[in-house]
């Protein structure tokens, strides 16, 4: 082979190597066609702004919380009057579920809020749980925050997403399984520079 046969596979090489991605966007957009992308959540529309007031005890045993509740992570958020077996199963998975991100850890963060008044055992079994219960009436306050058109949120068994600008963005009901939730909350993560 010539050094001008060379010279001409290699050009002709890189002008197909830059082309094809120019060629393939610009029928994408002139056809409208978009990547499907699919999510088990419920995407709440329009986002909620969650208005967390400072009058809340927050029990949390492993450290004091230096920042506003919704501020500065994802949260995974759950509501109940009291907590029963189906309450302490979802935490249960979301436990399993915040652990299961390793390094990405720190950029969650658990929230049980609850009118039971002793949750001790509940924080003993989840130190790093944050469990807001108190006063009852900023606790109901925040609560119907959580509201939707479809759901009220206090004993619904949904898990409530919050993202790290006190967003209320997502919701999963408890028919969605702790896998699937951990696969959207993986994309979500990656694909998110916040939190």
């Amino acid at each position: 082979m010539t050094k001008n046969i060379k010279s001409c596979l290699i050009l002709i090489g890189m002008f197909v190597f830059f082309a094809i991605p120019i060629v393939v966007v610009t029928i994408m957009y002139q056809y409208n066609w978009h990547p499907r992308s699919f999510s088990y959540g419920e995407l709440i529309k329009p986002i909620v702004k969650i208005n967390v007031s400072n009058h809340f005890e927050l029990h949390l045993k492993k450290e004091n919380l230096d920042r506003k509740l919704f501020d500065e992570r994802w949260s995974f958020v759950y509501l109940t009057d009291k907590c029963d077996i189906v309450c302490e199963n979802r935490l249960h998975d979301l436990r399993q579920i915040h652990a299961s991100f390793e390094k990405d850890i720190p950029r969650i963060q658990r929230v049980l809020i609850t009118s039971d008044k002793d949750t001790n055992r509940i924080q003993e079994k989840y130190p790093d749980l944050i469990i807001i219960n108190k006063p009852i009436e900023s606790v109901a306050n925040l609560s119907s925050q959580f509201n939707t058109p479809m759901y009220k949120a206090i004993n619904s068994d949904n898990v409530y997403i919050v993202d790290p600008m006190s967003n209320l963005m997502m919701l999963y009901t408890n028919k969605i399984k702790p896998i699937e939730i951990r696969k959207d909350i993986a994309k979500l993560l990656k694909s998110a520079w916040a939190g």
